[in-house]
């Protein structure tokens, strides 16, 4: 059989904008386009980002961005990176190197969907929430992404694709435990509720190539009766090589 292999975030590419203009999201799935005004840091403020690695594409591009932004805002960025998702005590200890460092804020992109004792590691010191969520009452700030629409929109279009007829769908949102995964999978659940899409299996690995195209192997022929493959980047990327 015939596999698509469907990338959860290819509906969410939008059209490019200047780099001197904002999106901002809406819950009647419009974008409005508004000017950002140019800003300086008024002194070198010293800021600590934490990321679950830098061996996938997607958190290599944001630290670019991060870098690129520190530099053209006058900031001074320390960047330090776990090695993969559910690194929670080596997070941990980075928090206490940021602040042996001087740091004066937290950028922190956790590595799970929950960081325990938060309030009393950092006391005072600001936290500001880098792409994934951990929904902890110490974060001043947020910088991320809608999951739950980026798995819901995607649902909704397969339903619309399936035209009504029955369609056998597995889902590859990425790790478990963290990354968005579980709001991915709600927002899916929740686009093809009483339609006849059916989630056969949901296969949650590490954003690693490798660890994605053994999951969707073994998937794949656990399951041959799958016709679509809704998954992230990473799982696109291993398919590339393999059934499809």
């Amino acid at each position: 059989m015939r596999v698509l292999l469907f990338l959860l975030l290819s509906l969410f590419m939008l059209p490019a904008f200047s780099a001197d203009n904002l999106l901002r999201w809406h819950d009647a799935q419009h974008f409005t386009v508004q000017a950002s005004t140019p800003l300086k840091a008024k002194r070198a403020w010293k800021l600590c980002a934490l990321y679950p690695s830098l061996k996938d594409s997607y958190w290599l591009s944001l630290n670019y961005g991060m870098q690129e932004a520190a530099r053209r805002y006058g900031v001074d960025l320390k960047v330090l990176e776990a090695g993969g998702y559910s690194q929670l005590a080596t997070q941990q200890a980075q928090i206490d190197q940021c602040k042996q460092w001087g740091a004066e804020a937290i950028l922190l992109g956790s590595s799970t969907t929950s960081f325990p004792d938060l309030q009393k590691q950092v006391a005072s010191l600001p936290v500001i929430e880098l792409v994934n969520a951990i929904d902890a009452p110490q974060v001043k700030s947020r910088v991320g992404v809608p999951w739950f629409q980026m798995g819901y929109q995607p649902g909704r279009y397969l339903v619309q694709w399936a035209h009504g007829k029955p369609l056998n769908v597995l889902l590859m949102p990425g790790p478990d435990n963290a990354g968005g995964s579980k709001e991915m999978v709600e927002g899916f659940r929740a686009a093809i509720a009483g339609s006849p899409v059916r989630i056969v299996d949901i296969a949650l690995g590490d954003n690693d190539i490798e660890i994605q195209r053994n999951l969707l192997q073994e998937m794949l022929e656990r399951h041959p009766e799958i016709d679509v493959v809704a998954g992230n980047g990473h799982c696109g990327r291993g398919g590339n090589g393999g059934r499809a």
